[in-house]
């Protein structure tokens, strides 16, 4: 959950709701890393792809706030 004041507000519904999005096993290993507190070098491709698997995380995030808008 963000901190108080920031990002978007979600209902207990919408934090227990599944969604589904698709990621690639890459996507699910670069993410892994990431929430491991791995550095990426700027610019190589690890970054890119860290950068392309949350992107697809923050599109499906978007798509939900639309539908419930």
């Amino acid at each position: 959950s963000p901190p108080a004041g920031t990002g978007p507000k979600y209902t207990k519904q919408d934090l227990d709701s599944e969604i589904s999005v698709k990621l690639t096993l890459r996507d699910l290993i670069i993410l892994s890393w990431g929430h491991e507190s791995v550095s990426f070098v700027p610019g190589s491709e690890e970054e890119a792809e860290f950068r392309d698997a949350e992107a697809k995380i923050d599109a499906a995030l978007a798509t939900l706030r639309a539908k419930r808008a």
